[in-house]
């Protein structure tokens, strides 16, 4: 069975936690194969890997992630490409022995001919559409979008809201969010502590609020900066302050990871636009200052970092390693 997961990080996250659940596997069964390191060998190995006999324990199961890099790859013109192509629609088309889970989160390339999400789906679509529900399972976990085309944290708040039967007032969404943060897995953990807190009432109102932690966002934007500053002291104590706020391992992650982007962006002086959209109206006031610190970071930096972010997000999803070491693993390797 191969499973294609697409959208919002954190959702596609919890998707694949559930299957994985459902399979009853432990962490030694899951085998974690890159794109780079599938088109290498033209999907040799995975398909090797997939179709093995299991004997004895579970079924074989694969996990890659940022399958637009693996498409990218294949979709070249030259042997390696078409031999890559055809194994592809051989494992779609002829159900293997094992499990493969593909996905790929809600940033895409930002080269390459899968660098817009429509193309991307596309690309999908149109391997897909010979495919039986008996072999494939395509599913989506998009946010829903405002009329810029961003994401639309209040209406998602509101859904998941929804899902534990609680009614509000429009105006309860922006101020949850603002309290919350801009963040899925905060506003899904929040919208389950409030149905906790009414019980058995299903009415909220604002005051219900106070009782929600504080979006730990704004303490990771001064995180980044001791790493940049050079500070591992500074930065270390304000990780130990959001895990005793509650804050959740792969949430902090979340938070480095878009600030980091930032950074990305504010050193490109040819996409400032991606800038202000990556800012939103909110937090425009942060660009001069992004602007500045990435300067004094650099380039080199600023690359490396994204390399030891993705081994982290790795580790977090497929070890048993302490979550909160990894982190503070992650904050000495950042550090200048």
């Amino acid at each position: 069975m191969i499973h294609l997961l697409l959208g919002d990080h954190y959702l596609v996250g919890e998707a694949r936690r559930s299957l994985r659940a459902r399979s009853g596997l432990q962490p030694s069964d899951i085998a974690t194969l890159s794109a780079q390191e599938i088109a290498s060998d033209s999907l040799l190995g995975v398909e090797t890997r997939l179709n093995q006999t299991a004997m004895f324990g579970p079924p074989p199961w694969v996990e890659t992630t940022e399958i637009a890099q693996l498409l990218t790859e294949i979709s070249r013109e030259d042997d390696l490409g078409r031999l890559g192509r055809n194994r592809l629609s051989r494992l779609l088309q002829d159900p293997p022995e094992g499990t493969w889970i593909l996905t790929q989160e809600v940033h895409l390339p930002r080269r390459g001919p899968f660098r817009t999400q429509t193309a991307f789906l596309k690309a999908v679509g149109s391997t897909s559409t010979f495919l039986s529900d008996a072999s494939f399972s395509l599913q989506r976990f998009d946010l829903p979008k405002n009329r810029r085309g961003q994401p639309d944290y209040p209406s998602f708040f509101g859904e998941e809201l929804k899902k534990h039967g609680l009614s509000f007032d429009p105006s309860f969404l922006q101020q949850g969010v603002e309290r919350l943060g801009s963040d899925t897995a905060s506003l899904v953990q929040g919208a389950k502590t409030l149905s906790l807190l009414v019980w058995p009432q299903k009415t909220l109102s604002t005051t219900h609020l106070s009782s929600l932690p504080q979006s730990g966002a704004g303490t990771v934007f001064r995180l980044v900066d001791f790493i940049l500053d050079g500070a591992p002291r500074e930065s270390h104590l304000l990780l130990n302050k959001l895990r005793k706020g509650g804050s959740e391992p792969m949430m902090v992650l979340g938070w480095i990871v878009a600030e980091w982007r930032r950074l990305a962006l504010a050193l490109d002086p040819l996409d400032a636009g991606g800038l202000r959209d990556a800012l939103g109206p909110r937090m425009g006031w942060k660009g001069t200052h992004l602007k500045k610190r990435a300067r004094h970071a650099g380039l080199d930096s600023i690359r490396d970092g994204f390399s030891y972010l993705a081994k982290t997000d790795l580790s977090l999803k497929t070890t048993d390693s302490d979550p909160w070491g990894l982190l503070s693993t992650l904050l000495y390797n950042l550090t200048p």
